[in-house]
C-alpha cells in the first residue's frame, strides 16, 4: 500500500467572517438593485448581516434606501420607454 496517493488532489480555502458577510450584502444589493456601475452602494443605502435564526444556522441580509438620501427617481421607469 502507498502512503501518497498522486491521484487525488485536495482544495482548501477559507474565509473570514467579515468578508463573507460584506460577499453576501455585495449579492443581495446587486440583486435588488442598490448598487451603481461602479458596483457601489448607492447614496442612502446600508446593510446589516446577521447569523440566522434557523436552527440549521445561516446568515439574514438587511438592506436599508433612505430615499430622502438618493439621487435617483424613486420609481424606475419601465425598460423600453
Amino acid at each position: 500500500m502507498r502512503l501518497i496517493d498522486p491521484n487525488v488532489i485536495i482544495h482548501r480555502g477559507s474565509v473570514a467572517e467579515e468578508d463573507l458577510k460584506r460577499r453576501l450584502a455585495h449579492e443581495a444589493m446587486e440583486q435588488a438593485g442598490c448598487l451603481d456601475a461602479e458596483g457601489k452602494a448607492l447614496k442612502g443605502v446600508t446593510w446589516t448581516v446577521l447569523r440566522g435564526r434557523q436552527p440549521r444556522g445561516g446568515y439574514t441580509v438587511e438592506i436599508t434606501r433612505d430615499l430622502r438620501l438618493s439621487d435617483q427617481a424613486r420609481l424606475m421607469k419601465p425598460e423600453g420607454v
